[in-house]
């Protein structure tokens, strides 16, 4: 499985770097590119590794958020979308 992964810096808290990956919805942060980099992995890693007890496959995985870059009013079970609590 193939994920986009995202990394920019902050201006807010002293500059950190933010490394995030769209595709499942995680960030993670850190002082340096390097270190948001290997700490999203860590992230990633624990979540896939996390998910098969609740049910999510890769390939279920996969499709959801194929459907959710489809129609961006789609949200993933268990997340609200944003705004709805506004």
């Amino acid at each position: 499985m193939y994920l986009d992964v995202e990394v920019y810096r902050t201006e807010a808290g002293g500059g950190q770097y933010v490394a995030a990956c769209p595709d499942l919805e995680l960030h993670s942060c850190g002082p340096t590119a390097d270190q948001a980099l290997a700490r999203l992995e860590a992230v990633i890693r624990f979540y896939v590794t996390e998910a098969p007890e609740y049910g999510i496959t890769p390939e279920k995985l996969h499709s959801l958020h194929a459907a959710k870059r489809k129609n961006p009013n789609f949200f993933l079970p268990g997340r609200p979308p944003s705004g709805f609590l506004n």
